[in-house]
């Protein structure tokens, strides 16, 4: 069986780059001082790189950084990507996207549904606001696309691969 699925006419593969600043050999166990601080400009340095290779989306999924610290962070990877064409969607964090002036927010399966995510883009007139989704059955990607999401991303688990399929 061939596992190419072929994207419908009109449609384009988005390459997303999906952050862990823990995974990066710089970051130390310790989350404090000096340490965090390297692990943070390891992140930024590998955000630079992969918006330069042409990445479509940068999606900061840091779930252990406290809001404060991860607007900064939102920040710095807008301030380090601009003009590249990549865009930096905020994991799960509608309120840090919006704050730190994030290009969208990418909703998990417990995150705000995305139907309310999407009437509020539509009230405040931002379209252009991307709506990303998890999806982990052929259901959820069909509810999240009837709810507004622009993508959604699909894990491979099995295969260890994650592929984000616009909708």
């Amino acid at each position: 069986m061939d596992p190419r699925i072929p994207l419908p006419p009109g449609r384009k593969l988005i390459l997303c780059y999906v952050t862990d600043r823990r995974s990066l050999t710089l970051a130390s166990s310790s989350a404090s001082g000096e340490s965090a601080g390297l692990a943070e400009n390891a992140l930024i340095k590998s955000i630079q790189i992969a918006a330069a290779a042409g990445v479509d989306w940068i999606q900061i999924r840091e779930k252990d950084l406290e809001g404060r610290a991860l607007a900064r962070l939102v920040r710095r990877a807008s301030e380090t990507t601009w003009g590249s064409g990549a865009k930096i969607l905020v994991n799960d964090r509608l309120d840090v996207a919006l704050s730190a002036g994030a290009a969208g927010v990418h909703l998990g399966e417990a995150s705000l549904p995305v139907e309310t995510v999407a009437e509020w883009r539509r009230f405040a007139g931002r379209g252009e606001f991307q709506i990303g989704v998890s999806c982990h059955s052929i259901e959820a990607a069909r509810t999240a696309e009837r709810g507004g999401a622009d993508s959604q991303l699909h894990p491979r688990r099995r295969l260890g691969l994650r592929r984000e399929l616009p909708v």
